[in-house]
This record gives structure tokens, C-alpha cells and sequence, in this order.
């Protein structure tokens, strides 16, 4: 869970209508080690709210976008916004189909097509309900058409007219250099003046409402209901959108949990790289030498920045760069020596499935035998040449 979130009241909210009701929006401010978070909704109300403390799970989220969520290289197919923006939304019944938020609660697409949300880069594809027969819930809040007061953060003189003075909300708008978007709202007040406030933007929120705006609607069952007691978790995405089928992500039984000590891959590119590292851990040109190889998990100093040791130096990387490398396939009895070696039990004449992007492909080969075109083109029975594949992602073997 990350500050800037916009949620709304989840299954186990047990506090009247201190959030303005059903369907009213707050955002997240603070997040906290104990399962909690600090949140202000849109009518100015703070308050502490359960993600995981006690097994209670009080939030559903809206909208991530604000936190600075991109799925890089996926597209949204109705829009055309070349990168997804917040949680990405796949249809599961057409070929490389996705849908950002705002088109997916917009109805676009066919409604009796079952979708896949994917919250982050790395998470693992969630089946969800057909629209069709899900219930519509309606947003409100800090939206166009809201009247509105100075907030909790409010840091602008009498830019306003004064204490007191009202506005009125007439866009959405992504605030400055900040790496979310849709967390800022512009706003006309009585005096003439014009300016963007923050709304969830690096924990700020500027402003309240004194009567709400009617944002999307939205399916309630179909959102996340964050639980950060369940610790983070790396599940099989890929960088160029091409996840694995809905089976593999609903059967798969490999541990994907991020702990202490386990071994993970740097996996995009490096101006992709540099782009997500803003923010979230700071960028080095020498964290390019750690794309394509395999780092020591050191610590997990959030849900979003974990720090890895390469060659003895320890680098801190955004989550959604990093994937889990499985050991599943490691011999019991593995030396040490074997470990680092990252011995398999494969061996010549095997038949192997080989990951189907090829820019990942290229990229984990990267002093694992090298690339060439061709790898991905079929069966590759060398063992250097599958050498990679083994120690990273499942591996499958064909008996006559």
C-alpha cells in the first residue's frame, strides 16, 4: 500500500459514515509498519484505517494511479494511452486485450467478457466477476463539480479569498512533477483565481469538499482490498504484458513472496528502468549492470522499494522492476558452490518451454549464454543455451 491511493470503505468498516458514505473517496496519506494506514477523506476527516492489523481489512482502492502505478509497454486498447496508468484490466476471453481504469469502469469492451486485474506490474492477475452481473457503485467526492473548502494541507495565502471561500472543482489533472497521476484536481474559486491542488499527491491533500462531485462509477467487488499483513508479493508478470494463461496464474504453486535472502532479477530495460527508479529508491547508471542477473535480497524497506546486495553493494530498486527467481528446480543436495553456479536438473535432449518475451528473454541472457534471434523461435535443446530459463522462470519437461 503507498500514500497518494484513493480508496473507499471496505468489508470490514466498522465506522458509521465517518468517510461520508458509501462510495465517498479518501486518500491515503501515511502508511504504517503495523498494518494501518492514515487516511483523509474528501469531506476533511482523517482517520486511522486497518489494511491487515487485527485481520480487519477496511479499504477497497479506487484507484492506484495517484501512487504512481504504471504497467510499462502495455497499452490501453480503447483509449489508445500507450502506457496503463493505475491497475491495468485484462480481458481474459480476447487476445492482448487490457483496459486502463478509467475505460473499464467506463464500460468499454464487451461487459459479458470476464476480466484479469492486474494491480502492479509484478502482481499476479486476479479473475475477476463479469460486469455484466456485477453491482455499479457510484464515487463521490473530490470531483468536477465538487464545491470546496481549504484542506488539512492547504499552503497557499489567500490565493483562495480567504478562509471560508469556496471553489469549484472542474478537472482531474496529474499534479506537476510528481509520478502519479490523476491526483491533483484544478479548481475556479469566487474570486476569479484559478489553480491545481493537491489531492493525494506526495501525501498532500489541499483541499476539502463542502458538497461532493459525482466521480465514475465503479465495481465494488471488483477492486483490490489491501492487506499489507500478507507482505509483498512478486508474482509472475511480465514487462511486456504478456502474462502467462489464467491457469498458470491460478494453479501456480511456486512461493512468491518476497522474504529476506531470496534471489530476484533486475528484468526491464534501462531507460524503463531510470523512468520507474524516480521516487521510488533513486537512480545510479550502475544499477544498469544489474539488469539480467540475479541479487540477494538485503532488506524490504517497503511495499515498494526493496534493497538488493550485487558484488557487495547493496542497491535499492522499485518492486515492480524485480522479479523472484525460483530455486525449485536446485539439486536437495546443492554445495554452495553448485548455489552460486545455480546447478538444474536439465539436462541434453530435454525439451524446455521458453518465456515468450522476447525483450525479457534478451535481457536475463545477458552473461547467461548470450542471445540470438533465433532463441526464440523454437525448442532449444543446448544446455548453455537454456541455461537462463532454468534458474529464473518454471521450467517443463515432456516424457514420450
Amino acid at each position: 500500500m503507498s500514500v497518494g491511493v484513493r480508496v473507499v470503505r471496505g468489508p470490514d468498516w466498522n465506522y458509521g459514515d465517518k468517510d461520508g458514505g458509501e462510495g465517498h473517496v479518501g486518500s491515503i496519506i501515511a502508511v504504517s509498519q503495523d498494518n494501518s494506514c492514515d487516511v483523509v477523506w474528501d469531506n476533511g476527516r482523517e482517520m486511522k484505517c486497518n489494511i491487515g492489523k487485527g485481520g480487519k481489512r477496511d479499504l477497497r482502492v479506487v484507484d492506484n494511479a495517484p501512487a504512481g502505478v504504471k504497467h510499462l509497454g502495455v497499452q490501453c486498447d480503447e483509449c489508445k494511452q500507450r502506457t496503463v496508468i493505475g491497475t491495468r484490466w485484462k480481458c481474459s476471453e480476447c487476445h492482448d486485450y487490457d483496459l486502463c481504469t478509467i475505460c473499464y469502469y467506463g464500460d468499454k469492451h464487451n461487459l459479458s467478457h470476464q476480466f484479469l486485474r492486474i494491480n502492479k506490474q509484478s502482481s499476479k492477475p486476479i479473475k475477476l466477476p463479469k460486469r455484466a452481473t456485477s453491482q455499479r457503485m457510484r464515487a463521490l467526492g473530490i470531483f468536477p463539480g465538487a464545491v470546496v473548502l481549504r484542506g488539512k494541507d492547504w499552503s497557499y495565502g489567500t490565493q483562495d479569498g480567504g478562509q471560508g471561500s469556496e471553489g469549484k472543482v472542474t478537472e482531474i489533472r496529474n499534479y506537476g512533477g510528481d509520478t502519479g497521476a490523476r491526483n491533483a484536481v484544478k479548481v475556479k474559486w469566487k474570486n476569479g483565481e484559478i489553480n491545481v491542488y493537491k489531492l493525494g499527491a506526495g501525501g498532500k491533500v489541499d483541499l476539502k469538499f463542502m458538497e461532493p462531485g459525482v466521480g465514475t462509477d465503479y465495481y465494488r467487488d471488483h477492486l483490490d482490498i489491501p492487506d499489507s499483513s500478507a507482505r509483498i508479493t512478486r508474482e509472475t508478470s511480465t514487462f511486456e504484458g504478456n502474462e502467462s494463461s489464467t491457469e498458470e496464474a491460478e494453479t501456480s504453486s511456486v512461493d512468491t513472496v518476497l522474504h529476506v535472502g531470496d534471489r530476484v532479477c533486475v528484468f526491464i530495460p534501462a531507460e524503463d528502468l531510470k523512468q520507474v527508479q524516480r521516487g521510488r529508491g533513486g537512480w545510479s547508471m550502475r544499477m544498469t549492470e544489474c539488469i539480467g542477473r540475479i541479487g540477494k535480497v538485503k532488506n524490504i524497506e517497503s511495499d515498494e522499494i526493496i534493497e538488493v546486495e550485487y558484488d557487495g553493494n547493496t542497491w535499492q530498486f522499485y518492486q515492480g522492476a524485480l522479479r523472484k527467481v525460483s530455486m525449485m528446480a536446485i539439486h536437495a543436495n546443492s554445495t554452495k558452490e553448485h548455489l552460486e553456479k545455480r546447478v538444474y536438473d536439465i539436462k541434453p535432449g530435454d525439451t524446455v518451454k521458453i518465456l515468450s518475451e522476447p525483450k525479457t528473454v534478451e535481457l536475463l541472457q545477458k552473461g547467461h549464454g548470450g542471445w540470438e534471434d533465433a532463441m526464440i523461435k523454437g525448442s532449444i535443446n543446448d544446455l548453455l543455451s537454456i541455461f537462463f530459463f532454468t534458474h529464473a522462470y518454471y521450467t517443463y519437461k515432456q516424457t514420450a
